[in-house]
């Protein structure tokens, strides 16, 4: 059970306001709630069951369209998506699974790696067994001291549809609050634009999206929708990155 504070919410019917479940706040203006959102406040002492928790992710019984939702205390999850790094292109021989990184690549890894230091460090890291991927993964972890044998290598992630991301997701331990993804497009840009609600257009090479996610159980991977905290990537100013936390 928890108490909802606050939800900023589009498409708020007249019978939303009348069946004094929800109570308008203040007008949402700015980039925070987005044009034409109102912030409601929910009525004191009401409590929200588990049924009613799922609209979290959907449309709440009053028909209202939920944009956010503000929990008194709320467990947050944070998840970092990696892309990973520029690889070389396959050879005659070789298989796409064996690319190695470019040297560019590298560059790229070691770039991310420094601006990663400025954020927690990820309780557990999920990579693609690719090894484009793990290498990526090896480098990123290298540079914020994370045991290189914890990493997991899943196959699922390799050649992954977004849906499979999520089931990915929603096998980390709930003990875990902050983990990583190191993985491929475009599965990986979908899944990014659904959970954080945006559009990051195409996440290119070695580029970092931070996702805030409300939920107690990374089971509610799928029927959640959090924040984008940040999009970065190697030829983003560092200054700009800093500036979104």
């Amino acid at each position: 059970m928890y108490v909802l504070k606050y939800c900023a919410a589009r498409k708020f019917p007249e019978t939303a306001m009348k069946s004094g479940k929800l109570k308008v706040a203040s007008w949402g203006r700015g980039q925070a709630l987005g044009k034409n959102c109102r912030l409601f406040r929910q009525q004191k002492g009401y409590l929200l069951s588990d049924h009613m928790v799922k609209w979290r992710s959907i449309s709440s019984p009053e028909g209202c369209e939920i944009i956010s939702l503000f929990w008194d205390n709320m467990t947050m999850k944070t998840l970092y998506v990696f892309r990973h790094a520029e690889a070389a292109s396959t050879d005659r021989n070789g298989t796409d699974y064996d690319r190695p990184l470019h040297e560019r690549g590298k560059s790229e890894a070691f770039v991310m790696g420094q601006r990663l230091l400025s954020w927690p460090k990820p309780d557990i890291i999920i990579s693609s067994p690719a090894l484009r991927a793990t290498t990526t993964a090896t480098l990123l972890a290298t540079a914020i001291s994370y045991p290189l044998p914890r990493i997991v290598f899943d196959k699922q992630v390799y050649e992954a549809e977004m849906e499979d991301l999520f089931l990915v997701i929603r096998e980390i331990d709930d003990s875990l609050s902050c983990a990583m993804l190191v993985g491929h497009n475009p599965a990986l840009t979908q899944f990014v634009n659904i959970l954080g609600r945006c559009d990051v257009g195409n996440m290119p090479t070695c580029s970092m999206a931070i996702l805030r996610l409300p939920m107690d159980t990374w089971n509610d991977i799928d029927r959640i929708r959090g924040e984008l905290k940040v999009f970065d990537y190697p030829a983003k100013p560092e200054k700009s990155m800093r500036a979104t936390r």
